[in-house]
């Protein structure tokens, strides 16, 4: 009897063990990576419109290259100038889906995004928020807010005339008419090659109506423009730019 129970035991542990050795569980999944947050959103408000510019990703939240990356969420909450914002990463609303690959409400170049918002309305303060998402539409954290107080924006200035000599190309223009509470200008070129492609370059301050580009080539033909800024609680408003002039540098 006890050799029978004995040997009952032993073929028990010899199962146990050959069954535990060929017992495999499923292998857990690795944590997916999700795409850092977005860095910092720049918004500049305008006539008729706000636009936002933001640098995309390149990196997940654990330090791996973002490989998979798919798209942007635009966030926003809107306030009345005057009205507090408490909590306001809570209130947001989504306002625009952006896909990366073939955007069209938005353009991608040079690792930057750069969409407008056109449903604005004067008297408002806006705060957006941007979010990144990959392939399997994991999200990233909002990014920090950035607000706009949507004022009335000032005109933009008149009469721009150019001339050049050997120090460079010499800017003129007039203040736009009444006073306007504008603080500066922002001087804007671009090449004969690419007139719509207009890089800022310098600013001025009010009641300096000029500028001279000492960055300008020999031999090239270039366009310019300039704009006004007002300033409001930190946030400035931005005419639209002024009728083109252009001038080849010789």
């Amino acid at each position: 009897m006890k050799t029978n129970a004995l040997g009952y035991l032993l073929l028990s542990s010899i199962f146990v063990i050959v069954s535990a050795c060929g017992y495999k569980t499923n292998p857990r999944p690795a944590t997916a990576a999700v795409p850092a947050e977005v860095g910092l959103v720049h918004a500049q408000a305008y006539k008729d419109r706000i636009v936002l510019k933001w640098d995309i990703p390149t990196k997940n939240t654990d330090g791996s290259r973002l490989t998979d990356l798919s798209g942007f969420k635009v966030y926003r909450v809107v306030k009345k100038t005057g009205e507090d914002c408490d909590n306001c990463e809570d209130k947001k609303t989504l306002l625009a889906n952006v896909d990366y690959q073939n955007p069209s409400n938005a353009t991608v170049e040079k690792g930057v995004v750069t969409f407008t918002d056109n449903a604005v309305s004067h008297g408002n303060v806006y705060y957006y928020f941007v979010s990144a998402y990959n392939l399997r539409g994991e999200e990233s954290r909002p990014s920090q807010e950035v607000a706009v107080a949507f004022e009335k924006a000032p005109d933009a200035p008149e009469n721009l005339k150019a001339s050049v000599d050997s120090r460079g190309v010499h800017l003129e223009w007039s203040a736009p008419p009444n006073d306007q509470a504008i603080k500066n200008y922002r001087i804007y070129r671009s090449d004969a090659s690419n007139p719509s492609d207009m890089k800022l370059i310098g600013n001025a301050k009010w009641g300096e109506n000029s500028f001279r580009d000492k960055t300008a080539e020999l031999g090239k033909t270039y366009q310019y423009a300039v704009s006004s800024l007002t300033m409001n609680r930190g946030i400035s408003t931005e005419s639209d730019p002024s009728a083109p002039v252009t001038v080849y540098y010789s």
